[in-house]
């Protein structure tokens, strides 16, 4: 899986690893830098 970049626009279903997690997207969004976004349970779900 390709590394999250919190600048980056993701779509629903989009999967990324950070930390050695891979994580889903749950939703369309655009991220805007901020290094937590990848925690908040409603932009991301933790597969692993």
């Amino acid at each position: 899986y390709e590394k999250w970049d919190p600048k980056k626009a993701y779509t629903k279903g989009d999967k990324v690893e950070h930390q050695g997690t891979v994580y889903e997207a749950v939703q369309n969004h655009q991220g805007n830098g901020d290094p937590n976004w990848i925690f908040a349970l409603a932009l991301w779900n933790p597969l692993t």
